[in-house]
């Protein structure tokens, strides 16, 4: 079920929402239904960084072998080790230390590159002020995906910063992928302006 839908389908989408509430799998299928489209991620460059980085996730295992086991970044994600460096060194180093814009200056330069090769962005993971005020800035559409899980893993800052109320439009996540996949249609039948 949606709320809110655009009256077009802008070239910009913004998804955000909390822990496990479905924002990549939304992202994937909303860009499915319309396209070209390139779905980006916040934490993409967090994903570059470790990959870089290769840090032990626990004994014996390294970032790159969860990686190669066939397990995609979202799936990574969830492994609570790397989870909690994604928070650290993306809230506690990027933004604290280095600048509270980093990620948003690298998302612009990504969005703009696909802008410029024609393409429409679906952008996951907003999570902060100005991650939206980003989307909004570029004339995109935000959607909050909710959906009834357990919040105990929401006390870090990048899961508490923004609620769905910021949003322009909510979609709740209860039922079957295909009732996810019909949401993504809602909003992707509506033509670029």
């Amino acid at each position: 079920m949606t709320e809110s839908a655009p009256t077009h389908y802008p070239r910009l989408f913004g998804i955000g929402g909390h822990y496990r509430s479905g924002k990549d799998t939304f992202a994937g299928l909303l860009a499915e239904h319309h396209e070209p489209t390139v779905v980006l991620g916040f934490s993409d460059p967090l994903h570059d960084a470790l990959a870089a980085l290769n840090p032990y996730v626990e004994p014996g295992v390294r970032f790159s072998d969860l990686i190669a086991s066939g397990l995609s970044f979202t799936e990574a994600k969830a492994h609570p080790e790397v989870r909690a460096l994604l928070q650290r060194l993306g809230t506690d180093v990027g933004r604290n230390i280095i600048n509270q814009n980093c990620w948003v200056n690298i998302a612009e330069r990504r969005i703009e590159e696909a802008f410029n090769e024609g393409a429409s962005v679906v952008i996951t993971g907003v999570r902060f002020p100005n991650e939206l005020a980003l989307i909004k800035r570029l004339g995109g559409f935000t959607i909050w995906v909710d959906r009834n899980i357990d919040r105990r893993l929401a006390a870090h800052p990048s899961e508490r910063s923004l609620t769905s109320g910021a949003f322009d439009a909510v979609v709740f996540n209860n039922g079957t992928l295909e009732d996810l996949s019909h949401a993504a249609a809602d909003f992707a039948r509506y033509n670029v302006s």
